[in-house]
């Protein structure tokens, strides 16, 4: 491929208006587009092409430097990013609550050091409600294109050495076909996984670069016109029949990398009626602007929704729409464009662009740690509010160090609550569950401190105490972390022969689903249970407690919010009015409950010595749930307590008797 090859295409930038309207018009409205996610995938097939096109001239030609490739990229993408991320951190200061904020700080972090596929694959899913509270949710698609550019290049070296077309097209179409393949079985172990993640993403900037290593073809003009409307034909209609339900991305978004490719084609050489239309005007400054809109209009629609505390009316979103287009035309002319020229003063010494972009993001990354570490900054707020504040920044004190299956054999002088333990003793107590168990830590130690019992914290977040069950529907990382839990907790029991009470919590309705034997059952002292429901996964669980003398105490979930009701107890605390009626309609807030309560009496009532906790009547009323408790706020999350609530709702709970079945 000679260096001249690389002519402006400008039906490429109509194309990137086309990809980028896509994922604006899905945010806003995606009852319209449901698939308009699509344009991510269009976006990256591009990168591919334009990207492979550069770098297979510059080393065919001799000319190629790693650092200067990564120079251009910086000095091509980083100011716009550095502008926007800062504006998004002062915004986010003045709208955000504490809880967003530090959540916002984290993300900051990941995304200005190009790991917010990272971040955001440990974070709620794309397609979820929280993401509504994430403004660089979006990042993770730059953070996939960044990983490229940094590996591509070192592996296109090493491909370009064989000289024949086919070992070329071979191995990089290889390449492509076995992240494809990884993407498509990953999306049934760890969809989210492959939905931000470069190994299960690659195939489809692969396709762009298989479009730019391949040979010049003179296509005829109707050829041409017919590969790009069947192009565009398949890049809308993936927009419009696909959606968050879809299982994506894997071969579902083969259709729209095809059809980019495909309208790519048509237009090299060649003026097909797509890349006509696509080399107009207004597509081509649309295609300009598009990634300064990109990474605006995400953050304003978010701090618009949290602001209004609800849905936007069609005319907001319109007028957000608009809003983005004229900061991103501001960002393009003011921003990307004076960087990209490199006149002097704007980074034409490859140092100091290198430096200056360096430089911007670490300030960034370091800004969001700040933020982090001062939990969301609350000290923007005083009074009751700023105390209120205060409280959701602190939650179980032990959990850093006690839970986690690894932990459970060590770190004693931590994790022992209530009576301190002698070496030769054992444990009288025991909680065990998930971080719906560990947030009832403080509350237990109160209570064990009271009657001098010896206590100790034995929990693995996201994995419940039901012995013995997976629950398939979790990725297997987090099954093989639940089945080594479930086998320690099997240990923890066997070395504490003088255990009176076990207390169990969790997400329970997370385990109304399919459930299936683990190791704990197969090779372990429980035994299958009759059907694998949770009732008998539960009662096969309270019989291995009893039949070693251990009483059993079950905690109900508390009720959980969708989002906390936090900006409408905010606004009455600063008024000087009850926040009591901030809150969520019984049902809803306990819908989870229907299934699981019922099955935890009725075993309370068929076992000697299994005991029920129900929370939510101490938190509702018939109607209406709140997260506040005699004025006090106690939860740090949508469905986990804080500390202090944790304490305060001690004199609530009526504890069972200890010690008076016989050993």
């Amino acid at each position: 491929m000679k260096p001249s090859a690389q002519s402006y295409l400008p039906h490429i930038d109509g194309l990137r208006a086309l990809a980028v309207a896509s994922v604006v018009a899905y945010h806003a409205w995606p009852q319209l587009l449901p698939g308009g996610f699509i344009g991510v995938d269009v976006f990256f097939v591009i990168s591919g092409f334009l990207i492979t096109r550069l770098l297979a001239a510059e080393m065919q030609a001799g000319d190629f430097s790693y650092v200067g490739f990564l120079v251009r990229r910086v000095r091509r993408l980083a100011p716009a990013a550095a502008v926007c991320f800062a504006a998004v951190a002062v915004l986010g200061g003045m709208v955000f609550l504490p809880d967003a904020y530090e959540e916002f700080g984290r993300s900051l972090t990941a995304a200005a050091v190009m790991l917010a596929n990272f971040y955001f694959h440990g974070q709620a899913g794309y397609f979820s409600p929280p993401a509504y509270e994430m403004p660089l949710l979006h990042t993770w698609s730059l953070a996939v294109e960044d990983q490229f550019y940094l590996i591509w290049p070192l592996l296109l070296v090493s491909i370009l050495k064989f000289r024949a077309r086919y070992m070329l097209f071979a191995i990089v179409a290889g390449l492509g076909i076995v992240s494809l393949a990884h993407a498509q079985a990953s999306l049934s172990s760890d969809a989210d996984y492959a939905f931000y993640m470069l190994a299960p993403r690659a195939w489809e900037l692969l396709i762009g670069a298989l479009l730019a290593l391949a040979r010049p073809v003179s296509l005829r003009p109707v050829v041409a016109s017919g590969l790009s409307i069947l192009g565009m034909a398949m890049i809308v209609a993936s927009a419009l029949l696909l959606s968050r339900q879809s299982h994506f991305p894997g071969l579902n978004a083969a259709p729209a990398c095809i059809g980019t490719a495909l309208v790519i084609i048509s237009g090299l050489g060649q003026r097909s009626v797509g890349a006509r239309l696509l080399s107009w005007r207004p597509f081509v400054f649309g295609g300009l602007i598009s990634y300064s809109l990109y990474l605006w209009h995400w953050p304003l629609f978010t701090f618009a929704r949290y602001y209004a505390g609800r849905a936007l009316t069609d005319m907001e979103l319109f007028g957000l729409v608009i809003a983005s287009t004229l900061i991103a035309a501001l960002s393009w002319r003011y921003v990307e464009t004076p960087f990209r020229r490199a006149r002097a003063g704007y980074g034409n010494n490859a140092r100091t662009a290198m430096g200056l972009g360096v430089a911007a993001m670490a300030l960034l990354a370091t800004s969001g740690v700040i933020i982090r570490e001062l939990d969301g900054v609350p000290m923007r707020f005083s009074g009751p509010v700023g105390q209120m504040f205060s409280d959701m920044s602190h939650g179980n004190p032990m959990r850093h160090k006690c839970d986690g299956f690894e932990n459970i054999s060590r770190n004693d002088g931590d994790c022992n609550f209530g009576r301190r333990k002698a070496d030769d003793e054992s444990y009288e107590v025991a909680l065990f569950g998930d971080s719906n168990a560990d947030h009832f830590t403080p509350l237990i130690a109160d209570w064990a401190r009271d009657l001098g019992l010896a206590g100790r914290q034995a929990t693995q977040s996201q994995c419940g105490p039901v012995l013995g069950s997976i629950r398939t529907v979790l990725p297997s990382r987090i099954t093989s972390n639940c089945e080594r839990y479930h086998q320690t907790v099997v240990k923890f029991v066997d070395d504490n022969p003088g255990l009176k009470l076990a207390i169990l919590s969790a997400n329970w309705p997370t385990y109304t689903g399919a459930l299936a034997p683990n190791s704990v059952i197969s090779d372990g002292p429980l035994v299958l249970p009759e059907g694998e429901t949770l009732d008998a996964y539960m009662r096969n669980l309270v019989e291995f407690f009893i039949e070693k003398n251990i009483d059993v105490l079950i905690i109900e979930r508390i009720p959980h919010y969708g989002a906390l009701p936090v900006r409408c107890i905010v606004q009455s605390l600063e008024k000087d009015k009850a926040a009591e009626h901030c809150g969520l309609a019984r049902a809803r807030a306990t819908l989870g409950q229907k299934q699981t309560l019922p099955v935890f009496e009725a075993i309370a009532r068929d076992y000697d010595g299994v005991y029920v906790i129900n929370p939510t009547d101490i938190f509702c009323n018939v109607k209406r749930c709140t997260p506040l408790k005699d004025g006090a706020f106690l939860y740090r999350d949508r469905g986990h307590l804080n500390r202090a609530g944790a304490v305060r709702l001690r004199q609530y709970f009526q504890f069972p008797p200890i010690g008076d079945r016989q050993k």
